[in-house]
């Protein structure tokens, strides 16, 4: 059974379900909405920039501006409502090339959606004044950055609307949330869960603290093979979606106009805990002190002060060396992941680091279900595949 690769229920979750969360961040927006997902809170504030949009031009908008490097689910809520996805690159920072963006919007695009990526809050001031001028909207993605600062602003205050996934910081099976600091959200008109949904969140939170508690790796194997020279590459699940219609599914938009269910927002709670930040910070800095000596692999964020780390990224110089380390920590049963799934007419741009990550970055868990005896042997395991591949 490999490692959970998300939170799940633990000795700690009941008092978080208490107590006050982290004061800077989404969670102190002053407008905010509980809503059904992440992928339901990043359709909302499409459909409000849109509207806004079509309200001011007087004519029907179509396109947003959606990164390359992304889950299936960023873009799905664009394409479910009939709008275009109009791709721009990233830079190796992680954010637009601002003086090129140009080139991407057009005169009916509504709106721009900048994540912070693997949870580390930046500053949006550059993407803000350029929406600004231009009357389009910027959602600000917290799918991964919950708490903290992002440069100037706490995380979420840049956006008109801000999009948060309460799943990915808490043991919930799915919450999420839609926010602003600016702009009075108006009712969504959501449905209630049905009582079917409420007892599927607690079994399933139920089921997966058993699953986690069963959880057992082969990274200390795995590092003793590597280091003697041999690898193991176990295959890939090959990609089941090939087709728009196949990746829309895929997006999971059923739920878009239902509440959260009530118990997974009591769970969802956890998501705001300081200590809960506080531990994935130390695993962040595990996975800094063992791969940042490193020099040919990259980490492509600061390290966060006050922040909550959803993953810690590691760049891998070529396709090659990250395919070798993708198979095997996943064959280890590491709690990894990686974008290599990309929404079917996503474009390749030269020089996009975007298009560069889908298989060179890997993305390791730093939730605090796991470990510290798990979050070292992980990062032994990736030093070692990476002085192997080198």
């Amino acid at each position: 059974m490999a490692l959970p690769r998300a939170p799940v229920l633990a000795c700690h979750s009941p008092a978080a379900w208490w107590t006050k969360p982290c004061p800077a961040g989404v969670l102190s927006l002053p407008f905010l909405r509980s809503v059904s997902s992440g992928r339901a809170a990043l359709w909302h504030a499409i459909r409000l920039a849109r509207e806004a949009r079509d309200a001011l031009s007087g004519s029907a908008t179509a396109g947003v501006l959606v990164p390359t490097y992304h889950p299936r689910t960023l873009i799905a809520p664009v394409i479910a409502q009939g709008l275009r996805a109009d791709f721009y690159p990233l830079t190796a920072s992680g954010l637009p090339d601002v003086g090129a963006l140009d080139a991407y919007a057009r005169l009916d695009t509504c709106a721009l959606v900048l994540p912070h990526f693997f949870g580390a809050g930046r500053s949006f001031a550059s993407v803000r004044k350029w929406c600004t001028t231009r009357g389009i909207a910027l959602i600000e993605d917290c799918a991964h950055a919950l708490q903290g600062h992002a440069g100037e602003r706490p995380v979420g205050h840049w956006g008109d609307y801000a999009t948060a996934s309460l799943s990915k910081f808490s043991p919930a099976p799915e919450a999420g949330l839609l926010g602003s600091a600016e702009h009075r959200l108006p009712r969504l008109a959501l449905q209630g869960a049905p009582w079917r949904d409420e007892a599927k969140v607690l079994k399933n939170a139920v089921d997966y603290w058993l699953l986690a508690r069963e959880a057992e790796d082969s990274l200390s194997g795995l590092l003793q093979r590597t280091e003697a020279g041999v690898v193991p590459l176990p295959p890939l699940e090959p990609d089941p979606v090939s087709t728009l219609a196949e990746a829309l599914q895929d997006g999971r938009l059923g739920q878009v106009h239902q509440h959260a269910a009530w118990s997974a927002r009591l769970l969802a709670r956890e998501a705001g805990s300081a200590a809960a930040a506080a531990r994935r910070r130390q695993h962040f800095a595990t996975y800094a002190a063992a791969l940042t000596p490193l020099a040919a692999l990259r980490c492509p964020v600061p390290v966060s002060a006050d922040g909550a780390p959803y993953v810690y990224p590691v760049w891998f110089p070529t396709d090659a060396m990250g395919d070798t380390a993708y198979r095997a920590l996943r064959g280890a049963g590491a709690a990894v992941f990686r974008w290599d799934q990309r929404w079917p007419q996503t474009p390749n741009i030269e020089g996009d680091a975007g298009h560069a990550w889908s298989h060179q970055l890997l993305q390791l868990a730093c939730h605090p279900t796991l470990r510290a005896d798990q979050v070292e042997r992980t990062a032994a395991a990736v030093a070692a595949l990476a002085r192997h591949c080198l």
